[in-house]
């Protein structure tokens, strides 16, 4: 029976219903989730102590029965735990243990897996190579780019007027300041319907949010044109060969879709898919092969003309950022089979990251891109720019200069262009509006978050029915609840 409450949309703060508490006892320092986006929330829970030496379990909590389910044992967890799910791949990833640079995964499949050139077994611990390139410490998170679970972004709006290189439109439509910078806006209607162009820029100025574009339409965008945001796609012009997919009517950003897949979906060709190692205004060139990734190497069938594609991120790469008041943040490669799997050094976060610190992907508003909580007694959210390699800092207009820091948890609230933040030591929740960097209230959690504490507590959950939750297990004690997001 699909769920329901009185709440008033827009009006109404969210109420919390109290599901079944975590069965071993209090949850502590080394604590993290990672949903499949179907049906589990999987807790991986350190317990009965606040020190290292302390007992660690795997467990998950069904959202179709509303009861948990013991998985494994590991060894300790401590500050620094994160854990991350791979929807391609059916397995989760693991950093677990204070201080040091040892990483795991936990294979669901009932068959081997290989993951970065190790071969892990089924519903068992398999401690990973290489082994992390810093030491996990406070703030430490892990973060896989989501390709599968979510589909294409389709926001949605209509024009309250523009330019021929500029549309504005007003703040009900869900945009992200600079979050959408790479995808395409396609008009459904007016003059210029059914025509696409690559956005470069968004902005938002009270309630008014202007999306620039890269290339002018004939004529100026008039209020009342409808239209929708979604991923880059086009169709293929010459010169055609196996190594480069090129596209003349193009005006790409140089290298803005590195690291991103290339997927043909109509014409010749048609179910190939392919990561790009980097690209020109108009041409994007393929990776070369890498052993065990299909996804690598030269076009299998040649694109020509009537092939259709589509640039979509890529979940071929694991994210890792290491906390410990540090700025490092690196990525591995964990689709190969190739000896030279090795964590790579990517441009450091912009400033320290402490005992607050979390990324998130930006799944269907925001899929090209990265969120960070710096977590160090800060207000600062950095948005992860993953072609380019870069950093931006968003706009934190926070009420009460209000700051996160150890203690404090975040995650995405799909489809509501929002990030939820639970500030540490208190029972205040926030919901943080990416087009505009302000803080709305989100009611308070019925027991303060204990400063001491490592974060990481908070998921966005779509469950079967499709109602869209944020679930929560107290750090300090057994408490498990969520409430409903529909007052958003």
């Amino acid at each position: 029976m699909a769920w329901a409450s009185n709440l008033r949309k827009g009006t109404d703060l969210p109420t919390w219903d109290w599901l079944a508490f975590f069965p071993p006892g209090s949850s502590f320092h080394g604590t993290d989730h990672a949903y499949d986006g179907v049906r589990y929330v999987y807790w991986i829970v350190q317990y009965g102590s606040t020190g290292a030496a302390s007992t660690t379990q795997l467990w998950r909590f069904d959202t179709w029965s509303e009861g948990w389910q013991f998985l494994a044992s590991t060894t300790n967890g401590y500050t620094g735990t994160s854990m991350e799910y791979d929807p391609v791949r059916n397995v989760l990833y693991f950093v677990s243990t204070n201080a040091s640079t040892e990483w795991r995964v936990f294979n669901l499949n009932t068959t081997n897996v290989i993951i970065s050139n190790v071969t892990c077994t089924p519903f068992v611990f398999t401690t990973m190579t290489p082994v992390l390139p810093g030491a996990a410490g406070l703030g430490a998170s892990l973060v896989l780019a989501d390709d599968v679970r979510f589909t294409d972004p389709a926001i949605t709006g209509t024009a309250t007027g523009g330019t021929t290189l500029t549309i504005t439109v007003d703040s009900t439509t869900t945009l992200t300041n600079q979050g959408q910078v790479g995808m395409a806006i396609r008009m459904t209607s007016g003059t210029y319907s059914g025509q696409r162009r690559i956005i470069s820029a968004v902005a938002t100025s009270g309630t008014t949010q202007t999306i620039t574009v890269s290339s002018a339409f004939g004529g100026a965008i008039v209020a009342g044109n409808t239209f929708v945001v979604e991923y880059p796609q086009g169709t293929a012009t010459a010169t055609f060969n196996t190594t480069t997919l090129a596209d003349s009517t193009q005006t790409w950003a140089t290298n803005f879709y590195a690291n991103m897949d290339v997927v043909i979906t109509a014409g010749t060709g048609v179910g190939q898919r392919r990561r790009i190692t980097s690209n020109t205004a108009t041409v994007l060139t393929l990776a070369s092969t890498v052993t065990g990734n299909a996804r690598t190497g030269a076009w299998a069938t040649q694109p020509d003309g009537t092939s259709i594609y589509e640039i979509v991120p890529s979940s071929d790469f694991l994210y890792y950022m290491s906390g410990t008041s540090g700025t490092g943040l690196y990525k591995i490669d964990v689709n190969t089979g190739a000896n030279a799997a090795t964590w790579t050094t990517l441009t450091v976060v912009p400033a320290t990251v402490n005992g607050g610190g979390a990324m998130e992907h930006g799944r269907t508003t925001s899929p090209f891109a990265i969120y960070i909580l710096r977590g160090n007694a800060t207000n600062n959210i950095y948005q992860y720019n993953i072609g380019l390699n870069t950093h931006t800092t968003l706009t934190t207009t926070f009420l009460s200069s209000e700051t996160f820091s150890t203690g404090a948890s975040m995650t995405m609230l799909d489809e509501n262009n929002r990030i939820w933040l639970l500030k540490d030591s208190a029972t205040r929740m926030y919901s943080y509006r990416l087009s505009d960097g302000m803080l709305e209230p989100a009611g308070t959690l019925p027991y303060a978050a204990p400063a001491a504490y490592d974060g990481h507590r908070a998921e966005y959950i779509k469950t079967a029915d499709g109602v869209k939750w944020v679930y929560i297990l107290r750090a300090g004690g057994q408490e498990h609840y969520r409430y409903a997001l529909e007052w958003l």
